[in-house]
């Protein structure tokens, strides 16, 4: 696959170098057919015209294939470092834990986690697990969560969300939030104390950086 697309470049460039030379001896022929004296002063010339159109053609040839070889390697070195990137814990930022309770919702307790995406690029969260020690928080079975991006950086602040979806895309730098139902026994209140005592659980989400990156995992204490 290289191979053929280094004798695609070098196709292209030769391709390129030839049609500068031929528009160089075309654009010579013409003005002699134009004007019978320029025929005598082209003749005059210590360098013959095909060697000018020759070395013109050489000329955009080598940089054609130069100009190709270096856009492509800008684009695999800006692409490949930022789709590859290995994300970690360290790329989350909570920002907000607020526990509910609601006794006419299927799951009456539920904590929601706003989370800043500190990572190089665009990120897509399409599934969450629960980790809980016997101390932490456990879920209400089954396992039930939901996410939800900021409208507008900064928007979380305001409350103004996208509607709920099971995945979502985290633009650079934005904030979401997911839901998750807990144990009906856990009043809101109850739910803070855990909190305040880093005895929530931990939030492993999978994720993938941008459109081309591979699936991780990422475990987030809450």
């Amino acid at each position: 696959m290289a191979t053929t697309y280094m004798y695609r470049n070098i196709r292209d460039g030769v391709i390129s170098g030839l049609i500068a030379a031929a528009l160089i001896w075309a654009g010579g022929w013409i003005l002699a057919k134009l004007n019978p004296q320029s025929l005598t002063y082209l003749a005059s010339l210590l360098v013959p015209l095909w060697v000018v159109a020759l070395s013109v053609g050489f000329v955009v040839a080598f940089s054609a294939i130069a100009l190709i070889y270096w856009s492509q390697s800008r684009k695999e070195k800006s692409s490949s470092p930022v789709t590859q990137a290995e994300i970690t814990p360290a790329h989350f930022q909570l920002l907000r834990f607020r526990p509910t309770w609601k006794e006419e919702a299927t799951y009456k307790a539920k904590i929601w986690v706003v989370l800043r995406n500190g990572s190089p690029g665009n990120l897509n969260v399409t599934q969450l697990r629960w980790n809980a020690g016997n101390e932490e928080v456990q879920i209400q079975p089954p396992l039930r969560y939901l996410f939800k991006v900021e409208s507008q950086p900064g928007a979380w602040q305001s409350d103004s969300w996208s509607r709920e979806a099971p995945t979502v895309t985290v633009p650079q730098g934005w904030c979401f939030e997911f839901w998750l139902g807990v144990n009906p026994a856990y009043t809101a209140e109850q739910l803070k104390h855990h909190y305040g005592l880093h005895k929530v659980g931990k939030a492993t989400l999978t994720v993938r950086l941008g459109d081309t990156g591979p699936t991780q995992e990422v475990t987030i204490p809450i």
